[in-house]
């Protein structure tokens, strides 16, 4: 019984060594680690920008950048983060937890509708990438605003979950 708990043991922290030796090679070739960051975050970019501009299921009007900014931002940090937390450049920075990872979610939805609602986002030339969507259509608005709102409320049940249980 004891040989049988002890080889459990001896393959547990021989799986952890193994990943911890991908990691410690990133290290020492951060060249490589930088490449792969970028390759990552460019092919989760892309097939989210399949999977919202080119899905037949949300509406024609919504599907303008405009209105699907906000999902198409949540979608791409929820695939991307996971992967930067675990194995990128934020490993040592506290998103490696689920109150650490909802929080992002927290800030980002919370502050990116004030400031999408109200100011939204200019180019120098004047130009607007993302106008104010006071500006907009008022039958399309109801979208990026329930998308913000899930996302943000989401994160703020998991936040509050987290902190109820260190508590106990």
């Amino acid at each position: 019984m004891r040989s049988k708990t002890k080889k459990k043991n001896k393959n547990k922290r021989k799986v952890k060594v193994q990943g911890n030796k991908f990691i410690i090679w990133l290290e020492k070739h951060w060249l490589v680690e930088a490449f792969l960051e970028y390759l990552i975050f460019t092919v989760v970019a892309i097939g989210v920008g399949f999977l919202t501009f080119g899905n037949k299921s949300i509406p024609g009007p919504l599907r303008e950048f405009k209105y699907i900014s906000p999902l198409y931002l949540n979608l791409t940090i929820l695939i991307a983060l996971p992967y930067y937390s675990w194995f990128g450049s934020l490993r040592e920075e506290g998103f490696n937890t689920l109150k650490g990872f909802s929080e992002v979610f927290l800030y980002l939805n919370g502050l990116g509708f004030l400031l999408h609602y109200f100011v939204g986002i200019e180019l120098e030339d004047g130009e607007g990438v993302l106008p104010p969507l006071i500006s907009l259509n008022s039958r399309y608005v109801w979208f990026p605003i329930a998308t913000y709102i899930i996302f943000f409320l989401i994160a703020a049940v998991i936040t509050i979950a987290s902190k109820g249980s260190k508590k106990k």
